[in-house]
């Protein structure tokens, strides 16, 4: 049986969902999320972000998985010589995309939940971490699609 098919349907479809996420929540739900009272922020926070972390673990853990795989299977990384040439260096860069805001994620949402849950007015210190949460993701994202776009179209 062929895997690669397979292999890349999951590893796109993982990707738009981690990517579609981490967009949707660093332009839209964090800043709206961010203007709400601190009790309305800490239900949301607990029931929403128990949701967002399940959906965005399994679709990042799929990406880390599967992109590997594909580029294994697909027979463009074969050894560990691979990983210097310019198709390996593409692959080796978004996977360490994809690792760094995974954990910068979860940075962020640590340091929302110390904020609401001490005893501060959290606006004033969430405000600027949603700035710096859509600088960062908006970043990430564009390159990590400028990357996929030089895989696909080979231009390696």
């Amino acid at each position: 049986m062929d895997w690669l098919p397979i292999l890349h349907f999951v590893h796109v479809m993982a990707g738009v969902i981690w990517a579609g996420g981490a967009i949707a929540m660093a332009f839209m739900v964090y800043p709206a999320f961010f203007e709400q009272d601190r009790e309305t922020i800490l239900k949301f926070q607990h029931s929403w972000g128990k949701r967002a972390a399940r959906l965005m673990g399994v679709s990042g853990s799929l990406i880390l998985i599967t992109g590997p795989l594909r580029a294994w299977v697909g027979g463009g990384i074969s050894s560990f010589d691979d990983l210097t040439s310019s198709y390996g260096l593409l692959v080796v860069g978004a996977f360490a995309l994809v690792l760094v805001h995974t954990f910068i994620g979860v940075f962020e949402r640590r340091r929302i939940q110390a904020i609401i849950e001490a005893n501060v007015e959290p606006q004033p210190l969430l405000r600027p971490l949603a700035r710096q949460m859509m600088l960062v993701t908006g970043a990430a994202m564009a390159a990590i699609v400028a990357i996929m776009i030089a895989m696909g179209l080979g231009l390696y």
